[in-house]
């Protein structure tokens, strides 16, 4: 049987720090500190050592029945008496688990001992000499399994200084460039008319979401997005899509959940709430969510257009998100290929194929058609999905 050791556990314990690091987010690590995660991580994956208390031992009894054979091949029983000797320590929420560990990799078998009423017990004769061998042997293992606990203490926190230390600048830098993306897409923005209305709506709009937010304290009524606030965020998406199709090389090369993350950046710097946090965040892969307590009322996909399937995959997102009537949802897609007119085709006739699709496909502009779309299971609740396509094509 292969018995772990103290070392293996730290080893794995790193593994597993270091896969948990790497999932951390922006929004989980700003405005915590390096220690606060070493706390963390130390209380979570440390052992605690064995610590043996000054005072004499317990000593308890057992009488184990034996079977035994005569000399003439007969079977009789015989009663033998075994001493449990108790080691007082100090609490240890461990200790059952890290009895079962080894000092070392190499280091012997752990003895045959168990934890309970706050000792630990080991078996030994009752001869008074053969009993203080046992507890002198029994503190010596202690003290094999107390060094690697030590060892491990030592080393786990510069690991998770090292690896949180490196996080955060990761998932600073990655913020900070699509920050400094969005700002010059943003600035390009401000130039056109269309971004200066959206601009100067954005007060009136911020304090509308804000109050979608604030918790009802009697009844709750239904979060509602009013048309004219849909449209000003609409506005927004617009004005960055168009600013791609003026500079696709710069987000041609992009993924899904990058181009996201530059809408997301332009949304929360022009319909920001302030006190309140941001008011879009990322809710699954690649959507972009109002932030409503009460339940979805706008949400937003990213699709690279690889074909029709990504305008079904969209919508049933969607649907699955959203949970109120007069909600919204967008379709955003980003198109690589040469040849847009055929791409806009293809769009609208996908759209007119999906079972949820109720009336008539309405076309806004000869890149944006909206629908009314019924909800998962309830045929009379109906939600308005928008469907807007930017080509980001760009040459070799």
């Amino acid at each position: 049987m292969n018995i772990p050791s103290v070392s293996d556990h730290y080893r794995g314990a790193q593994e597993l720090i270091r896969r948990e690091i790497k999932e951390l987010t922006l929004a989980q690590l700003e405005g915590t500190s390096v220690e606060e995660w070493v706390e963390y991580f130390m209380m979570k994956y440390a052992i605690p050592p064995i610590v043996l208390i000054d005072i004499p031992p317990v000593i308890d009894q057992r009488v184990d029945k034996v079977q035994r054979t005569g000399h003439f091949g007969e079977t009789y029983t015989t009663e033998l008496e075994v001493a449990l000797i108790g080691l007082p320590i100090e609490p240890n929420e461990n200790i059952s688990d890290l009895l079962k560990l080894r000092g070392q990799t190499w280091s012997f078998s752990p003895p045959h001992w168990e934890y309970k009423d706050g000792c630990i017990f080991v078996e030994a004769e009752t001869n008074p000499e053969a009993a203080k061998r046992t507890i002198e042997q029994a503190k010596a293992h202690i003290n094999y399994l107390n060094q690697p606990i030590a060892e491990g203490n030592k080393q786990l926190p510069p690991f998770i200084r090292e690896q949180i230390q490196r996080r955060m600048e990761t998932v600073g830098a990655r913020a900070q460039t699509f920050q400094t993306l969005a700002e010059a897409l943003g600035a390009e923005l401000k130039t056109t008319p269309r971004a200066e209305r959206r601009l100067s709506q954005a007060p009136r709009v911020t304090e509308s979401i804000a109050k979608l937010r604030k918790p009802q304290p009697t009844q709750k009524a239904i979060p509602r997005l009013k048309s004219e606030e849909f449209q000003t965020i609409l506005d927004v998406i617009e004005g960055q899509g168009v600013t791609f199709e003026r500079t696709p090389q710069t987000v041609a090369k992009l993924e899904e959940e990058d181009i996201r993350n530059l809408i997301l950046s332009s949304l929360n710097a022009v319909l920001n709430l302030g006190a309140l946090g941001e008011a879009f965040s990322k809710r699954g892969k690649t959507d972009i969510y109002l932030v409503v307590p009460e339940g979805g009322i706008f949400i937003a996909e990213c699709k690279i257009w690889y074909g029709p399937h990504a305008i079904a995959e969209a919508v049933d997102q969607i649907l699955g998100y959203l949970t109120w009537r007069d909600a919204y949802g967008v379709v955003l897609l980003f198109s690589r290929n040469k040849g847009f007119s055929k791409v806009l085709s293809a769009v609208s006739e996908a759209v007119k194929d999906i079972s949820s699709l109720r009336g008539e496909l309405h076309q806004v502009d000869d890149h944006h058609w909206l629908a009314r779309h019924k909800m998962p299971g309830d045929e009379s609740q109906m939600v308005e999905i928008h469907y807007l396509v930017y080509n980001i094509y760009a040459e070799e």
